[in-house]
C-alpha cells in the first residue's frame, strides 16, 4: 500500500471515529466522504481537537501524518512525493509546502471537499 492510500485510510478511520463521537455533526460515511460530501476540514479539525497536542495539519504535511497516526519520517514523505510524481524531493521546507498542497489537491481529486486555500 502506498503512502497516499495510507493517508486515505487514515481519513476513513477518522471519519468513522468522528461519526461515532459526534453523531449530531452531520458527517457522512466514508463512501459519501469520497463522493464529494466529505468536509476534510471538519473531519480533521474534529480529530485534532480530540487528540492531545497541537496539529498544524492545514499547512504541515508532517502534522497531517501525525494526526492520522502515520510516521512523518523523511523516507515516508519522500515516498509520497515520488508517488505524486516528484523524484527530486529533499525534505526542505519548500518541498514540504509543495507536498502538502499536492496532497490536498489529490484528496480533492479523489472526492474529498478541500477548502480552496489548502490547495
Amino acid at each position: 500500500m502506498g503512502m497516499f492510500d495510507m493517508i486515505k485510510d487514515g481519513i476513513d478511520k477518522t471519519v468513522q471515529e468522528v461519526n461515532e463521537t459526534a453523531s449530531d455533526a452531520g458527517l457522512v460515511d466514508t463512501g459519501g466522504f469520497w463522493g464529494g460530501n466529505g468536509d476534510l476540514d471538519a473531519v480533521l479539525s474534529a480529530r485534532a481537537a480530540s487528540k492531545p497536542g497541537d496539529y498544524n495539519w492545514k499547512t504541515s504535511v508532517a502534522d497531517l501524518f501525525r494526526l492520522l497516526d502515520l510516521d512523518p519520517s523523511y523516507g515516508n514523505r519522500k515516498e509520497l512525493a515520488q508517488e505524486i510524481g516528484r523524484e527530486d524531493y529533499s525534505g526542505t521546507a519548500e518541498d514540504n509546502i509543495w507536498l502538502h498542497k499536492e496532497v490536498m489537491k489529490k484528496l480533492a481529486a479523489n472526492g474529498a471537499r478541500v477548502p480552496d486555500e489548502l490547495k
